[in-house]
């Protein structure tokens, strides 16, 4: 599913699987959205073995207001949640993202990312405020949360991260800009990586 340039919409209890890219794609000039219970997985990109098929991506666009609650994202051969390029503040919360990453295609110089929630990103990255609260990422490939070189105000509340092959809590680039309360690492690889706090 896509849509760019949407606003004012509600999106509730879909279910988006086995796409050639990310099962849900918000992008452009998009305010005020709310993606609700959005189950998204197995999506896949051959055409680019690996690299850009997320569970829900709001990436390349801005606009205030936007939130996904509630969503189950796993096995999608990127990352679970993406936020590359997009330059507003969105709010994630109560949502699960596992066991992303992982070439269960056997795609030919496989590569996907494998986060659990990709929080911005870009070249160069817009320093974004985007919040994650109250939710999981477990058994994914890389991070189970990453700034991804955002250098914004992230705020990281209240979440869990399990047995991720990389850092649970990758904040290394937000640093001092990052806010981090009540969260939980374990099993994961590294627990955190908060980079200059002071």
């Amino acid at each position: 599913m896509h849509c760019d340039g949407c606003n004012g919409n509600v999106f509730s209890r879909i279910s988006t699987h086995d796409n050639y890219e990310s099962g849900f794609q918000l992008q452009g000039s998009s305010s005020d959205n709310r993606i609700l219970n959005l189950d998204s997985h197995g999506n896949r990109d051959p055409r680019k073995n690996g690299e850009s098929a997320d569970g829900p991506a709001v990436k390349e666009g801005s606009g205030s207001g936007n939130v996904v609650r509630g969503a189950r994202l796993w096995n999608n051969v990127d990352d679970g949640f993406d936020a590359w390029k997009f330059a507003s503040p969105i709010l994630i919360e109560n949502t699960i993202s596992y066991g992303n990453g992982y070439n269960r295609w056997n795609f030919p110089d496989f590569a996907g990312d494998g986060n659990g929630f990709k929080m911005g990103g870009g070249s160069p990255a817009p320093a974004v405020g985007h919040a994650l609260r109250n939710s999981i990422a477990f058994r994914n490939a890389a991070h189970g949360v990453t700034d991804n070189g955002n250098p914004g105000k992230l705020a990281l509340t209240r979440d869990t991260t399990w047995a991720n092959a990389g850092t649970g809590f990758d904040a290394d680039t937000s640093g001092a800009a990052a806010t981090l309360t009540a969260n939980l690492s374990v099993a994961d690889a590294r627990a955190a990586a908060v980079g200059a706090r002071f």
